[in-house]
C-alpha cells in the first residue's frame, strides 16, 4: 500500500512539473514574440526616419545620377546596418552587370567599376527575374548565389545577400544590393520589402534622368 502511494505521489509530481514546464515554455515563447515585435517596430521606425531624411535631400532630384546613387547606397547601408551596399546596372544587351556605386561603411568610401558577366551566373539572374529580389542568409551555398562565391563573395568577406531588382517597363535594368560581411545574417520580411523600395527609387531616378536627357535633346 505504501509503495502504491509512493508511485501515485510521484506521478502527481511529474504531472505538476510537466504543467510548470509547459507554462515556462509559453512564457519564453511570449517573451520571444514580444522581442521580435519590438525589433520589428524598431526597424520600421528606422526605415521611416531614413526614408524621410533621404527624400529631403535635394541631390536626389538634381539629375546627377552618380550623386543620387551615392545617396541610395549609403541609405541602404545605414538603414540595414550592412558593411557594403551597391547599385549595379545591366547593359542593354543584357551581357554584363556593372557596379556604378558601392559604399563601404568601415571607411565611408565610395567606388565603382566591378563587372559581372551574366552568362557566368545564370542561376542568380534567373532567381532575380523569377522573384524580383534575392534574400539569402548563406550566400556561399544558396543555389541562387553560390556561383558568386569564389569570384565575388569570398574575396570581399560577404556571407549574406539582400538584393532587389531594378525593373523599368518590365525589363531588368539593374540591381541594388545590401552585402553583409561577417557571420551569416538572417533577413527579416520588412528588410526584404525595404530593399524593393530602394530598388524602385533607383528605377525612378534612372527614368527621370532619361526623360531629362530627352527633353534637353529636344530643346
Amino acid at each position: 500500500s505504501s509503495i502504491e502511494n509512493l508511485y501515485t505521489f510521484t506521478d502527481e509530481i511529474i504531472t505538476l512539473l510537466q504543467g510548470f514546464a509547459n507554462q515556462a515554455a509559453q512564457i519564453i515563447e511570449n517573451v520571444r514574440n514580444y522581442e521580435a515585435l519590438k525589433g520589428s517596430e524598431k526597424r520600421a521606425a528606422l526605415q521611416r526616419t531614413s526614408l524621410s531624411e533621404l527624400f529631403k535631400n535635394q541631390a536626389l532630384y538634381g539629375g546627377d545620377v552618380a550623386a543620387a546613387m551615392q545617396l541610395i547606397v549609403k541609405f541602404i547601408s545605414d538603414t540595414l546596418g550592412t558593411a557594403r551596399a551597391s547599385v549595379w546596372t545591366l547593359s542593354h544587351d543584357g551581357s554584363e552587370l556593372r557596379c556604378i556605386s558601392l559604399y563601404q561603411a568601415n571607411d565611408g568610401t565610395y567606388s565603382c567599376g566591378d563587372v559581372l558577366k551574366t552568362a557566368e551566373y545564370p542561376a542568380y539572374f534567373k532567381a532575380m527575374m523569377d522573384r524580383n529580389r534575392i534574400y539569402v542568409d548563406d550566400a556561399f551555398n544558396d543555389p541562387s548565389t553560390c556561383e558568386l562565391a569564389d569570384p565575388y563573395l569570398r574575396p570581399q568577406g560577404i556571407t549574406s545577400l539582400l538584393d532587389g531588382g531594378i525593373f523599368i517597363e518590365g525589363r531588368l535594368a539593374g540591381v541594388v544590393s545590401s552585402e553583409h560581411v561577417g557571420p551569416m545574417r538572417k533577413w527579416f520580411h520588412d528588410e526584404e520589402s525595404f530593399i524593393s523600395t530602394a530598388a524602385s527609387m533607383a528605377a525612378q531616378i534612372f527614368i527621370d534622368a532619361e526623360r531629362k536627357k530627352a527633353e534637353e535633346k529636344l530643346r
